[in-house]
């Protein structure tokens, strides 16, 4: 929907139309800050899973993608990072479980010479429709996602 510069004669009109144009979207309200650590199997995840935060009622939903330490922060556009308020469902996105096989690494974070490489975790296909419903409060939100691999 696009939002049009409009001109009001009455006060009584103005008032009107500010109700309509942020009931239809275009009030501008700042979405909330969300972030985490994803764990696979009780350890962070690796870099590259991806997830969508969808809300249960009507909005846009956000995108995020893990680093390196399992850590993610939630994008409402490629340019904003947040997410509305209120009820969403996390679900994992088709694709987005890692890039391919990853090197085993030794202490020193180094590949350990002569190691299979591992690939990418298996997660249940329910994951995909949706790992649990999170409640998005008003501000910064710190929420912590737990996987376990499909077996």
């Amino acid at each position: 929907m696009s939002c049009r510069l409009l001109v009001l004669k009455t006060p009584s009109a103005a008032f009107a139309a500010v109700l309509w144009l942020t009931a239809a979207g275009c009030g501008g309200g700042q979405p909330s800050s969300l972030e985490g650590t994803v764990f696979v199997d009780g350890a962070p995840a690796r870099a590259g899973i991806s997830m969508s935060f969808t809300p249960v009622g009507p909005g846009s939903p956000s995108y995020a993608t893990t680093d390196g330490q399992g850590r993610y922060e939630a994008m409402f556009t490629f340019r904003e990072a947040g997410v509305g308020t209120g009820p969403h469902r996390v679900a994992l996105m088709p694709g987005g479980t890692g890039d391919g096989p990853m090197p085993v690494l030794g202490p020193d974070g180094q590949p350990v010479p002569g190691s299979q490489s591992v690939g990418p975790p298996k997660f249940p296909r329910s994951y995909y429709e949706e790992i649990q419903v999170i409640e998005i409060q008003p501000g910064g939100n710190e929420i912590d996602i737990q996987l376990e691999t499909a077996d």
